[in-house]
């Protein structure tokens, strides 16, 4: 009777747990304005989808409405770009095609729902893909330990940064979905004896999925590596598995690297940016690499980026915290669940700070801050940990030790505008699911813990996941703030006249679906306004340009000839209006 009871409340608070989720996912996706971007490479994506088409193979063609009268692309957006590891506008090939730093998996699975629903349908996949991540989350984590798949998916559904990247156009859900379903066969109940049994059919179906994820995101590479060398590792059978995943990962480096350096071009849709031209290998030489090392790795953990105005103070308990949590495992026993507790509500103090803080700040680089709750995989277990646990907890620490010990050192220790380490994100959904089956072994264990300490831990996790759910909804507001000040600006630019010239390159990508409908000149250093106004100005009646006209700028020789208006600015971005002026003969 017990156990019916038992299964009777585990179903009502799963269906519970999946009501909850699903409102809320439904909420947010109705409630964000659409048609503007968060980042800068959704609207290059986007660009990317409405310029590529299936001919004979993947075909590509530039998307750029002012090429009538700017033949030559030389107020296309990517000439005014930072250099940076990927190019974010299109570019033009040697053969005229548009190129990007991505591959086009993404934007052509896209291209259907964009036909059908709009830009509605550009959030479908992202949308979508979130919840079945979040599903099966809850599955891994129900194998892990039952009971727990209802709490793992409320954890990661809107306790951590997944729900923000699901209202992305962005493929980051869609990839992580693809890695934890893959994952599936790794944490399988048979692989808990002493033998695991191995469906060699399954196994192949879970490789072409990690292929997949790795295809759409190439820092799944990385954990595609660290998942083979764990399962060679701490198979019952290492010596003879362990130097076949090793073999099978140094044919496939030597091999893909070769055939990258020796057709780059021919490969762009495998791997759009050539290995020759990447930073972070040519920086792998450098000296003040290796002196940096170590600050890295810190500020990719805790906050890799300080423009969010943070004292260093703050972020000092941070690391405290931090500190503590990591070097439990080299504590006596007796210490260690206490060693981690202690370091996570230290670590809560900053993370509060940052949620609550009335300070806006446009994003968030960081793995732990914005899920705190992922501290808390750091506790003891109070079982023996199966080999399915052990192989998740190992492919994590290897994906770390691989990808933000050796790239974050080498190039940028952050994905840029972001909400949560984006590069990370399958690393963040992890540890949030082993955190809550750590955290329920704990609080279940029979030995240990007195009830007075057990209400303290549940309140301590409450507390932890609490924060992630208000940094996932700063987040929202985040997103939703920015796109409805891109759309305002939109507004703008429409009743301004018939061309929008520019000197902010990322102007045209967040708001890409106004620049594939309109004339938008992007100026730069070798092509600035007075070689714009030579070259395409004195054929227009009116045009805007948004962003600060520095002195000197705007040639005197024609400042007569035009009217200038300057719109107030309500979103913080200068805008002018100009008007050419009629000639006196014409009065």
């Amino acid at each position: 009777m017990h156990e019916k009871v038992v299964v009777q409340l585990r179903k009502t608070w799963t269906w519970f747990a999946g009501g909850l989720i699903l409102a809320v996912y439904l909420a947010v996706i109705m409630a964000l304005p659409r048609g503007a971007f968060y980042s800068p490479d959704s609207g290059g994506k986007y660009l990317q989808m409405l310029g590529c088409h299936l001919d004979g193979g993947v075909q590509c063609v530039p998307v750029y409405p002012a090429a009538v009268a700017d033949p030559d692309f030389l107020f296309y957006g990517h000439q005014a770009e930072e250099p940076t590891v990927t190019v974010m506008y299109p570019y033009l090939s040697e053969t005229g095609e548009a190129r990007t730093g991505w591959t086009p998996w993404f934007p052509l699975l896209t291209w259907p729902f964009y036909r059908v629903w709009g830009v509605t349908g550009l959030h479908l996949i992202p949308w979508m893909a979130g919840l079945l991540l979040i599903v099966l989350a809850g599955v891994v984590a129900e194998r892990l330990c039952a009971g727990t798949g209802p709490f793992a998916a409320v954890v990661v559904g809107i306790g951590t940064p997944v729900l923000f990247y699901s209202m992305c156009f962005w493929e980051h859900t869609l990839a992580v979905a693809l890695a934890l379903a893959a994952l599936l066969p790794w944490v399988s109940p048979a692989q808990n004896t002493s033998t695991p049994a191995i469906c060699h059919r399954h196994w192949f179906v879970s490789a072409a999925l990690m292929i997949a994820a790795c295809a759409l995101r190439r820092e799944l590479i990385f954990f595609l590596g660290a998942g083979m060398l764990t399962l060679g590792w701490l198979h019952p059978q290492r010596r003879r598995y362990l130097p076949v995943m090793l073999a099978i990962l140094l044919a496939l480096g030597v091999g893909g690297s070769l055939l990258l350096f020796v057709y780059p071009a021919s490969l762009w849709w495998i791997f759009p940016t050539p290995l020759s031209d990447m930073r972070w290998l040519r920086s792998l030489l450098s000296a003040d690499l290796w002196q940096q090392f170590p600050s890295n790795i810190i500020r990719v953990l805790v906050l890799s980026d300080f423009d969010t105005q943070f004292s260093k103070p703050v972020l000092s308990v941070a690391f405290l915290g931090l500190t503590l949590c990591v070097l439990s495992p080299l504590c006596p026993i007796r210490w260690r669940r206490t060693m981690v507790l202690l370091g996570a509500a230290i670590f809560s103090v900053p993370a509060a700070v940052m949620a609550f803080t009335p300070v806006r700040y446009r994003y968030l680089n960081s793995l732990l801050l914005p899920a705190p709750f992922a501290l808390l995989t750091l506790l003891p277990s109070g079982v023996a940990a199966s080999i399915a646990r052990r192989r998740l907890e190992c492919s994590i620490i290897l994906f770390l030790a691989a990808f933000y010990m050796i790239l974050p050192a080498a190039a940028p220790v952050h994905g840029g505008i972001e909400w949560g380490s984006r590069y990370a994100l399958i690393v963040i959904v992890l540890l949030n699911v082993l955190g809550v089956v750590k955290i329920t072994e704990t609080i279940i264990a029979k030995q240990g813990l007195t009830d007075g300490a057990r209400w303290m831990v549940t309140l301590l996790a409450s507390w932890l996941f609490f924060l992630g759910m208000v940094s996932a909804t700063r987040g929202i507001n985040e997103l939703h703030q920015t796109r409805r000040n891109l759309l305002t600006l939109q507004s703008e630019l429409e009743q301004g006249g018939d061309a929008v010239v520019t000197d902010s390159f990322w102007l045209g990508l967040s708001l890409a679906p106004f620049y594939a409908r309109h004339e938008v000149y992007v100026l730069s250093t070798a092509h600035p306004l007075q070689e714009w106004l030579m070259r395409i100005g004195a054929k227009r009646y009116r045009f805007t340009y948004v962003g600060k006209i520095a002195p000197g700028e705007f040639p005197d020789q024609e400042a007569p000839r035009w009217f200038s208006q300057e719109v107030p600015a309500e979103i913080g971005m200068p805008v002018t209006r100009f008007q050419r002026r009629p000639h006196k003969g014409n009065r």
